[in-house]
């Protein structure tokens, strides 16, 4: 195995994000969701990004590559809900027909909850474990439509240079970008973590490909990014005369939140903001919206623990600057 290809299989291995998540393990159990997988095909513990089912095998969502978050309300009398969810990811992956939300789907004049959306909250409770909220006879949930694109880029580096990716096996996920990996300084379209990696100079078969100097990948991306066995949190953050946090800005990751105004959701040292607004995070993307006179922000967050995927999302720059 050549020297690249070595590199990006520790890599790969080295960064996984397929760990167990503590105080999640009853998530993995049926029992936990009875009440939420009744009557449909099947559940899920464990991450389904393995399989094409979970991505677009060719149409992509018009419009800039933003997401944007809903909310429904979802009432039964006898039957199950119907809602069939990848317990990692929160990932929609169908409505059981006959169910209560197979119902509201049909009757509805406002939004559909579809295959591919993800679920933030239940009951405005948006914690570890959902499972009691499906007891009752309503339920109000807020779910996240995301932004699909596709596009190619071009990557080029010296033949003694690494590539500085760190991909999730069999998924082709991006997991990790160095910040100082040189084909940033000529890459029209950097690669983010997230980022699925469709093709390299045409073949399926990535990692053979890297032995090159210069790659050109097709490239699907999601907005908010694929995580492996991780759920997105939703937080609405006030400003007062500053957001209140200080943050390193090039991963989003927050150093300290002791004077943001939380009005909705949790945000602690350590979280890491994945999009602000449906956008994705920016250096800018708070300073942006102060700009243009918004007094509250809706943040997509990926909460810390020690095992959360985004850690490692790339190399932590040493600035903490005030947002």
């Amino acid at each position: 195995m050549g020297g690249q290809s070595l590199e990006l299989t520790v890599a790969r291995y080295e960064r996984t994000m397929l760990s167990s998540k503590s105080g999640r393990s009853q998530l993995s159990q049926p029992s936990a969701f009875s009440e939420y997988t009744e009557g449909a095909a099947s559940y899920s513990s464990a991450s389904t990004l393995h399989t094409p089912t979970n991505v677009p095998r060719h149409s992509t969502t018009e419009g800039p590559r933003c997401c944007r978050t809903y909310r429904v309300t979802i009432s039964r009398e006898s039957e199950p809900w119907g809602i069939k969810l990848d317990l990692g990811t929160r990932h929609v992956l169908g409505v059981a027909t006959p169910s209560a939300l197979q119902r509201y789907n049909s009757t509805t004049l406002g939004e559909q909850v579809q295959e591919g959306d993800l679920l933030l909250s239940c009951n405005g409770d948006g914690g570890p474990d959902l499972s009691i909220h499906f007891q009752g006879a309503e339920l109000e949930l807020v779910l996240c439509r995301p932004h699909w694109s596709r596009f190619s880029t071009t990557l080029a580096r010296a033949s003694n240079e690494r590539w500085g990716l760190a991909i999730q096996p069999d998924s082709n996920i991006i997991t990790s970008t160095e910040p100082n990996a040189t084909w940033r300084a000529t890459c029209v379209e950097p690669l983010l973590f997230g980022d699925v990696l469709e093709r390299a100079n045409g073949d399926a078969h990535v990692a053979r490909v890297l032995e090159s100097t210069s790659v050109t990948f097709d490239v699907l991306r999601r907005c908010p990014p694929l995580l492996v066995d991780e759920y997105y949190s939703q937080v609405i953050l006030r400003r007062g005369s500053s957001w209140g946090l200080r943050m390193d800005p090039d991963t989003g990751t927050v150093a300290s939140s002791v004077d943001a105004i939380v009005v909705h959701g949790s945000l602690g040292a350590g979280d890491v903001i994945v999009t602000v607004d449906g956008r994705p995070w920016s250096p800018a993307a708070l300073r942006d919206s102060a700009e243009r006179g918004l007094l509250e922000v809706e943040l997509l967050v990926v909460k810390n623990d020690e095992t959360s995927s985004v850690s490692s999302v790339s190399e932590r720059s040493a600035l903490s600057v005030p947002c």
